[in-house]
């Protein structure tokens, strides 16, 4: 993998799936909690993802992130915002496009 510009992680415990994927299906599922809860269009989440956090995110990661922005303002945001998530057990978007 380093030959190509990879670093491996190593895991702590087994998981279903790899935690990158993990990520973005995370994302992914709360950019569809958005879509679906008439929020913003496909196109203007792609773009928030794209020109706000997606160039950042490549460089450090979400914890280190945290960190350089301050845990406690971390911390208020998140308190806020964690309620509101969505929680789809299932991809309704794909589900809708497949069927």
């Amino acid at each position: 993998l380093e030959s190509i510009g990879k670093k491996p992680v190593v895991l702590t415990k087994e998981i279903d799936g790899f935690i990158a994927a993990r990520l973005q299906a995370a994302l992914y599922r709360e950019c569809l909690h958005l879509v679906e809860s008439g929020v913003a269009d496909c196109e203007a989440i792609d773009g928030a993802v794209y020109n706000g956090f997606g160039r950042r995110l490549n460089q450090i990661g979400p914890f280190l992130q945290a960190d350089f922005a301050g845990v406690d303002l971390v911390q208020r945001t998140h308190a806020a915002f964690f309620p509101q998530l969505g929680a789809y057990q299932r991809d309704v978007r794909a589900d809708k496009l497949v069927a």
